[in-house]
């Protein structure tokens, strides 16, 4: 299961947040936030609901999982 860094971004851009307010909402560090975003931490999904809950979302996550179709 690969997921979709870029809708991170996105939607942590689109709700104005900067990576500091992002790593607050998480309890991590901007660094990690940083790392998860450029794609050079590896996700797990324990980690990316964490991210998903912060960000304000609830319920179904596959809005940050690819399907692999077309790659």
């Amino acid at each position: 299961m690969r997921f979709n860094i870029y809708a991170i971004r996105h939607t942590r851009e689109a709700k104005g947040w900067t990576q500091g307010d992002l790593a607050y909402r998480c309890g991590w560090t901007v660094q990690r936030i940083s790392q998860i975003e450029s794609g050079k931490e590896n996700l797990t999904m324990k980690t990316l609901e964490q991210v998903w809950r912060a960000l304000g979302f609830s319920g179904d996550m596959s809005f940050f999982v690819e399907d692999g179709k077309g790659d």
